[in-house]
């Protein structure tokens, strides 16, 4: 693609996409109320005056705190997302206390995201002493890419699991960033992943697992998504939404010589997206993301040669699997 293709490339994709709506949100639970000057609603000032400054002087950037005693007593949990700093991160989640106690006047227990530079929660029930990812919610961007959406959503798949990956590996903040380098058919995507730093790597990587899988199906093809929860939240963008340069970069499509026919088709030079997807007659149809030179339409390969392109379909090339599909990695794919 020329240099001008690439660029009216990107000025399209800047209109078509669409930035996920990232408007703050308070879920007040319905554990009960509290009544005004009781000692609760004092425990919690208390922690509206010392959650902020905790968090922001953590290296972690995260906090967790108790007040008061039984049956009085508030837990809570404030983060802020891993690129942020001390200085953002106090006023966050400062605001984001204020504006939840003035949503959820009452009651025992509330979440807000300050979407999405922080988030936090306060209950009177020890949440802070498991990792359940709680209150979560699911958003999803209003446009649809024009690249094929088996391929986009592969693209998507392969990104948040591999950023997962890295996020549950980071020993400081279980935080990461990725990208898929901009091709001639699938724009640049950008996505990050975070846990709260207190979690295990191991369940980090469940806790973002089980939220991938949980992609609805409402999401194939879109600009933008994500799901938060108190514990792990994961987003992805056309637009490059966090602050400094990813962590993790994914290759763009490239071409290579098909073994038997030396035709060129697109496809991603290290990575093998693979789609399977379950019918109501619970028989697995197999997709292979690849673009067809022709026409730039979605290329649909045998069985025997994806199972040759991924040994089988070895669980060592697997990166991971949910809403978008089981996505493959494939390092040398039939070179003549």
């Amino acid at each position: 693609m020329s240099a001008g293709a690439r660029l009216l490339l990107a000025i399209a994709a800047s209109f078509l996409s669409s930035p996920l709506v990232v408007a703050d949100t308070t879920l007040c639970g319905g554990e009960g109320t509290y009544s005004v000057n009781s000692t609760y609603q004092a425990n919690i000032r208390r922690l509206v005056d010392t959650l902020p400054d905790k968090a922001a002087n953590s290296p972690t950037l995260f906090a967790t705190a108790m007040f008061g005693s039984l049956p009085d007593v508030v837990y809570a949990l404030a983060l802020c997302r891993g690129d942020s700093n001390a200085s953002a991160c106090e006023p966050c989640v400062a605001t984001a206390f204020r504006q939840g106690l003035q949503k959820c006047p009452t009651a025992t227990d509330a979440t807000f995201y300050h979407y999405d530079p922080c988030y936090l929660r306060f209950s009177n029930i020890n949440f802070i002493a498991t990792t359940i990812n709680d209150n979560q919610e699911i958003r999803v961007g209003s446009q649809r890419v024009s690249a094929p959406f088996e391929l986009f959503d592969a693209a998507v798949g392969a990104l948040l699991n591999a950023t997962a990956d890295h996020a549950a590996a980071d020993p400081l903040k279980r935080f990461a960033t990725g990208e898929v380098v901009a091709g001639d058919v699938v724009p640049a995507i950008y996505a990050l992943a975070q846990c709260t730093p207190d979690m295990a790597p191991e369940s980090c990587r469940s806790c973002l697992a089980d939220i991938i899988r949980r992609v609805p199906s409402s999401s194939t093809g879109k600009t933008s998504g994500g799901i938060i929860g108190v514990r792990s939240n994961y987003r992805y963008e056309l637009q490059h939404f966090f602050l400094g340069n990813p962590q993790l970069h994914l290759p763009a499509p490239g071409n290579f010589n098909h073994p038997e026919t030396g035709q060129s088709q697109e496809v991603y030079k290290t990575l093998m997206f693979v789609g399977l997807h379950t019918t109501s007659t619970h028989i697995p149809r197999i997709t292979f993301a690849a673009m067809k030179s022709e026409g730039g339409k979605c290329a649909i390969f045998d069985v025997q040669t994806l199972q040759e392109a991924t040994n089988n379909f070895h669980g060592n090339n697997k990166l991971g699997e949910g809403g978008f599909g089981i996505v493959y990695r494939v390092s040398h794919y039939y070179n003549n």
